[in-house]
């Protein structure tokens, strides 16, 4: 059974060394206020988990938080030293996860939050027994925790998303949400964190902060 915490009081978390917080969520719901906030909390000493792309920047796009921006040769040489965890290629543009991270969480250098969309982060223990060793695998899922932001009403993410979008397209809306949705009906029950996003900024990364260390105690 999930568990499900609104936000509430200030909390002192434990975060041990070499943990992964996979943090996903339907579009709308606060995924990047949330994680920009965990990553400058010094209690927790979190990096992000950046992708790389082969491609240059876009505009407001930052090499380092928005993507790794490489060369094509960049990125080829990286798939042949077998530096990424996984990687597609878009017409002539690739992309990829780096594996570097994932080798400090095991090795206890390091926490990360990595933010992927619900349908990845559903199936992200048969992504780590697909990418690594099955005693690698095993070790990965012990010490990642899936946190899943929602709201409580559907009312309150047409306003989130209507109020980060300068004109608001009930069709692009509803695209938007319809696959989130299936996914949570596909894989809710994968899903054990659930935080509702529904009051400050403030109160839901205290319960986030709360959960991740009751997770990890």
């Amino acid at each position: 059974m999930s568990e499900v915490l609104l936000p509430h009081s200030e909390y002192e978390p434990v975060l041990p060394t070499g943990s992964l917080i996979i943090l996903t969520g339907p579009s709308g719901a606060g995924k990047d206020t949330i994680m920009n906030e965990l990553l400058i909390d010094p209690e927790l000493s979190m990096d992000r988990i950046v992708t790389y792309a082969s491609r240059d920047p876009r505009p407001g796009e930052i090499d380092g938080v928005d993507y790794h921006f490489v060369s094509s040769l960049q990125f080829e040489e990286m798939i042949a030293q077998e530096q990424l965890a996984e990687w597609v290629r878009f017409g002539s543009t690739y992309k990829g996860t780096p594996k570097e991270p994932f080798n400090d969480v095991l090795s206890g250098n390091g926490n990360y939050i990595w933010r992927i969309d619900p349908s990845r982060a559903a199936q992200i223990e048969e992504f780590f027994e697909e990418t690594f060793e099955p005693s690698v695998a095993e070790e990965l899922k012990a010490r990642t925790m899936k946190l899943y932001v929602g709201l409580s009403r559907l009312t309150l993410l047409k306003d989130r998303y209507s109020q980060r979008e300068e004109t608001f397209d009930r069709e692009e809306f509803i695209a938007r949400l319809k696959p989130d949705w299936e996914i949570w009906q596909q894989f809710s029950a994968t899903f054990p964190h659930i935080i509702l996003n529904d009051g400050t900024v403030e109160e839901s990364v205290a319960a986030d902060k709360q959960m991740i260390s009751q997770h990890f105690v």
